[in-house]
């Protein structure tokens, strides 16, 4: 059956409900509203950022690159040049980070040609943010700091929260933690400059993750599971898994283990409904840690090599670490040899 052309009033509803972050009502009235070819530039790429932003990665990934076929067809500088960053967004998200770079590099590319100083600072906080899985901190910060004056030029608060959000990351990765509390709480104020839930949820997620590793466990535990229910209520799939991680390993710092693990699993089985590898690696090599606190050898070894598998796919720095857990004298074997 044929669909009907969309109105303009339709798109216009659309727009609005993903504005309001209401992802999953936007999705549905896209999908029923129109035929691809009759969509308007802009929604051709608010209709990927819906699918990201629901845990529909692979299709995003798909519909990325068929979009750019999209635009290309229709000589659409602008939006070609935003989806290379979009499809170099589903790349990264399903864990291609070499896949993720060549996109991002044509993005930057077709940015700084048109003089598209927006995505040029949205490119360089994406390839910062690969930077930062690799380990290479210094390289991911010269990315952001990039990013931050182009920001303050254009007077973008959405993209100047996203940044300091990154520089915190990297910081906490660094334990630099004071620097990590200062980058957050700059983010949440631009956030709420912007008006943004999700990325105010996202800096409460990182203030959250700040008091764990200053041992503040039951704050840490309160922050976290306060920011999950946000997200279940939103749907927002992503920062509800990071969100149960921390609550996890929270609550495996004060012994809660049984919590702990339940939290783990959830944040696990998100992960992987939604094609996001780093966010499953991240979350079993948590639970990992709290089988191997309960002495069950074989669950914290299958946890650990599970995610040692996924991180090293990625190029994570943190895979080192998991390869010394795994290797280390007092358990059972090394990875491959169990």
């Amino acid at each position: 059956m044929t669909r009907a052309p969309a109105s303009s009033e339709q798109f216009d509803r659309v727009r609005a409900l993903a504005a309001s972050a209401k992802w999953s009502e936007a999705a549905a009235l896209l999908d029923a509203s129109a035929p691809e070819e009759q969509l308007p530039a802009d929604v051709v790429l608010l209709r990927g950022e819906l699918m990201l932003r629901t845990g529909e990665t692979s299709r995003a990934c798909t519909w990325a690159a068929s979009a750019l076929q999209m635009a290309h067809v229709r000589r659409h500088a602008a939006a070609t040049r935003a989806m290379w960053n979009q499809l170099g967004v589903a790349r990264f998200t399903l864990g291609l980070l070499d896949d993720a770079e060549v996109a991002f590099a044509q993005a930057s590319a077709l940015a700084r040609r048109d003089g598209d100083e927006l995505l040029v600072a949205r490119v360089s906080n994406n390839v910062g943010t690969i930077e930062n899985v690799r380990g290479r901190y210094d390289l991911a910060i010269g990315q952001y700091r990039l990013a931050i004056p182009a920001y303050e030029r254009i007077g973008h608060a959405r993209g100047l929260a996203e940044t300091y959000h990154n520089l915190a990351l990297t910081a906490r990765h660094q334990r630099q933690l004071d620097a990590a509390e200062e980058f957050e709480r700059k983010a949440l104020e631009f956030a709420r400059l912007a008006g943004d839930v999700v990325l105010r949820v996202m800096g409460e997620i990182g203030l959250a993750e700040t008091a764990l590793l200053r041992g503040d466990f039951m704050l840490a535990e309160r922050l976290s599971e306060r920011a999950a229910r946000n997200c279940a209520r939103r749907h927002d799939r992503a920062n509800h898994t990071d969100a149960l991680r921390i609550a996890g390993a929270a609550c495996r710092a004060q012994g809660k283990l049984r919590h702990a693990l339940g939290l783990l699993t959830r944040a696990i089985a998100l992960a992987r409904d939604g094609a996001a590898p780093l966010l499953e690696a991240e979350a079993r090599w948590e639970r990992a840690q709290v089988h191997d606190d309960e002495e069950n050898v074989t669950a914290a070894r299958d946890d650990a090599e599970h995610a040692l598998v996924l991180f090293e796919r990625l190029g994570a720095a943190v895979a080192r670490e998991i390869r010394a857990w795994l290797d280390a004298p007092d358990r059972a074997g090394g990875v491959g040899n169990s």
